[in-house]
């Protein structure tokens, strides 16, 4: 993952004569990174659209599950900020908007049977972003995007599991769900994320007391381990006594990130523990080895758990989009906190990831060359060729890739008045009006946040309610017809 310049392995691929039809890109240049950036985009609302535009406004066709949606509208907002391409700005409001729900808090009804806290979490941190970037809400919207994170996260907090594994949330949000009794990396990961984020943002230390929790959590029941490796889940049928040793590049980017914006929240080195030892390990375990790197060695991010058996399935072929991002946010986030790790400065380090995201992004742009138009993008970035495949997931991996060698821009607080669909009117809010226009006056610590699940009853006994009553009902149909 650490390639150096765009000769070696990047300068091959784009000069092999069978990818004549490839994305240009030049990673050095900020309008070819925008410009290949641009035609990924338009290859993601193609299919988002499906032909005359989707069906209900913020869901993909099928195969692709409603987490996979949140994490495009992430993705488009997040290429918004740094392209000024207003063309996606309805899209993504309409989507963005119409999914949030009957309580402002993305438990739409139409994902009631299969709706999990890890989905919920990929909508706020969606939210989440439009909130830091000052990506504009709809005219006439009674809630900003940072009440959206916020409850979300309310909600969250609430489901947080003390009855058994002694914390943790679980994967699944109803008991008749498969995954109710698994409790992964995946759902910490985005709530320790969403919570650190809100830290930064809100300057409340709350949230960073949660996303502390969540990161202790995960670490003590042995899925986040002193090395930086994390890995996929445990069951609470056996008091999570037994490890899913499985590793994907997702969960490695969710909790990379989760540091990253605590360092940049408390300008403190205290979060090392967490930030370096995670990255340092995505840097070992989540690159190409083989023949097909560059001179430089290990320096293609690639999906390690499935790719060389070509067994991901739709959802991991995007994961490595999380990753290639948390490099770029792991860069800009820590700058202020110069560190030395295991004999690795934090120069090195950034050095590092800007290598890895280059050769990577360089191997993405040599995959986008398939089908009639010559840019549809595949998956396997080490190949000079077109894998054959294509999709949401191969698409979000190019362009975040893509967008990661771009400098990242300065983030919104809830203090500054700019931040359009962020802060609101005066950039404060109480908790009587649920937080919703920036500066939350929540107080409290970790135990009585823990405990307060007052908040969270009150959700329960409205949209959770009429979401188990509509799956129930659901159900009953199906099993009926």
């Amino acid at each position: 993952m650490r390639a150096t310049t765009s000769t070696g392995l990047g300068a091959l691929l784009l000069t092999t004569a069978g990818i004549a039809n490839a994305i240009d890109l030049d990673v050095n240049s900020t309008d070819s990174i925008l410009s290949a950036s641009k035609t990924v985009v338009d290859n993601i609302l193609k299919i988002y659209n499906n032909g005359s535009g989707p069906s209900i406004p913020g869901l993909l066709p099928d195969p692709y599950y409603w987490w996979e949606a949140g994490y495009m509208f992430d993705s488009l907002i997040n290429y918004w900020s740094l392209s000024g391409d207003d063309s996606v700005v309805q899209p993504i409001q309409d989507g963005m908007i119409f999914q949030i729900g009957p309580d402002d808090n993305y438990m739409p009804l139409n994902q009631s049977k299969n709706l999990g806290n890890d989905d919920q979490a990929f909508w706020a941190l969606a939210a989440m972003t439009a909130a830091e970037k000052g990506f504009p809400l709809p005219s006439g919207t009674n809630v900003t995007w940072i009440q959206l994170a916020e409850n979300v996260f309310d909600t969250q907090v609430g489901r947080w599991s003390e009855d058994s594994c002694n914390g943790g949330l679980r994967w699944q949000i109803f008991t008749f769900n498969n995954g109710y009794n698994y409790k992964n990396s995946i759902s910490q990961g985005s709530f320790a994320y969403l919570a650190a984020r809100l830290a930064r943002f809100t300057g409340n230390s709350t949230y960073s007391d949660w996303a502390q929790k969540a990161v202790d959590w995960t670490r003590n029941v042995g899925l986040l381990t002193s090395d930086g490796a994390i890995y996929d889940g445990t069951e609470t049928t056996d008091n999570c006594s037994e490890i899913n040793h499985v590793q994907w590049t997702l969960n490695a980017g969710l909790f990379l990130n989760t540091g990253s914006y605590l360092v940049n929240t408390s300008e403190s080195s205290a979060w090392n523990d967490l930030i370096w030892p995670v990255f340092l390990e995505s840097t070992q375990v989540f690159t190409d080895a083989g023949a097909s790197a560059n001179s430089q060695g290990r320096s293609i991010i690639t999906e390690i758990a499935c790719a060389a058996r070509n067994t991901c399935n739709v959802d991991q072929k995007a994961y490595k989009a999380s990753l290639a991002r948390a490099f770029n946010i792991f860069q800009s986030q820590t700058a202020s906190s110069v560190s030395t790790f295991n004999g690795t400065s934090s120069a090195d380090a950034y050095s590092r990831a800007a290598a890895i995201l280059r050769t990577s992004a360089q191997g993405a742009a040599a995959q986008c060359s398939g089908g009639d138009d010559g840019t549809t993008c595949g998956f396997d970035w080490s190949s000079s060729e077109w894998d054959g495949t294509s999709g949401i997931g191969q698409d979000l991996d190019a362009l975040e890739v893509f967008l990661a060698n771009l400098p990242a821009k300065a983030l919104k607080t809830a203090n500054d008045t700019s931040a359009t669909g962020g802060s609101g009117s005066n950039g404060t809010s109480t908790e009587e009006d649920g937080g919703g226009n920036g500066t939350s006056t929540r107080t409290g610590t970790v135990e009585s946040a823990s405990s307060s699940t007052s908040g969270a009853a009150g959700l329960w006994s409205t949209s959770a309610f009429v979401a188990l009553f509509s799956a129930i009902a659901i159900s009953v149909l199906r099993l009926s017809m």
